[in-house]
């Protein structure tokens, strides 16, 4: 009898020492160097998103049918720099993710511990902030 209670004992220590591992947010993060066609560069960067905050942008195309992630850094400068830089949700092999709607997308981003924080709807698609859960 002893037994089983020092083995349930340790099975409850074992099992609530374990942490559940969430998948991390990957996102590809471009940034085009020059915006004139013949000197035109890009670089493409693969990256586990970590911070706080997290805010993009959900947009249809496809006739509607499919939606990505994505946003880009500095709006503000968008059309006043040569250099545009822009993230996309992306998995772990480094391709964007389509998803088949924004239920699909939130449950992604829940998945890997980012709880909606604001939505707010454009003409062009939504933006989604999300906060990090701790």
């Amino acid at each position: 009898m002893k037994r089983i209670i020092t083995l349930l004992a340790l099975i409850l220590i074992i099992l609530s020492c374990k942490q559940i591992v969430k998948p991390k947010l990957y996102i590809i993060i471009v940034t085009i160097s020059d915006r004139d066609k013949e000197k035109c560069s890009y670089d493409t960067v693969l990256s586990v998103f970590e911070d706080e905050y997290f805010g993009i942008e959900l947009k249809s195309y496809g006739g509607g049918r499919l939606y990505k992630a994505e946003k880009y850094k500095n709006e503000s400068e968008l059309y006043t720099s040569n250099n545009m830089v822009f993230y996309m949700v992306a998995g772990e092999d480094g391709k964007e993710i389509e998803f088949n709607d924004y239920t699909e997308f939130i449950n992604y981003m829940t998945e890997r511990g980012y709880k909606m924080y604001n939505k707010i709807n454009g003409a062009y698609g939504d933006t989604y902030i999300f906060k990090k859960q701790q």
